[in-house]
């Protein structure tokens, strides 16, 4: 992530969203992948560049909660967004541990690759409903 973030700031291809989304997708798959790794150096590899994929997303994010909320806010809304990574920094590795532990590491990666995937189908999902509710608000 250290590596990516960098990289990815400079990227102008892409807009927020879909840098967002995208990144969520990549991370999902890359996720699964690490679930399938018979080897360290094989899970290492996945890790690497799924930091790659992690670095988008918080890019992205940060990005996309500055431009959602009003300057005002703005305080408010990253001390909100950090109270969530927060308690999802103590929660996740509790979950992952309870899912190792019970059904096997590799369901871990399983489980972080749904939630990955349920991510980008919320925002897909949303998306086209907020568009749909511009469209009829512009008629």
């Amino acid at each position: 992530m250290a590596i990516g973030a960098p990289l990815i700031s400079r990227m102008r291809r892409l807009d927020y969203p879909s840098l967002f989304n995208i990144s969520l997708i990549i991370g999902a798959i890359l996720t699964f992948l690490q679930g399938l790794a018979n080897s360290i150096w094989y899970l290492g590899t996945l890790r690497f560049l799924f930091g790659f994929a992690n670095a988008a997303i918080t890019i992205a994010g940060n990005v996309l909660i500055a431009q959602s909320v009003d300057k005002s806010m703005r305080g408010s809304a990253f001390g909100l967004y950090n109270a969530i990574v927060s308690i999802g920094s103590v929660v996740g590795p509790l979950i992952g541990g309870f899912l190792g532990g019970r059904t096997g590491l590799r369901s871990s990666f399983y489980g972080s690759s749904v939630l990955f995937a349920t991510a980008a189908g919320v925002i897909i999902v949303a998306k086209g409903k907020y568009k749909v509710e511009r469209e009829e608000m512009s008629k």
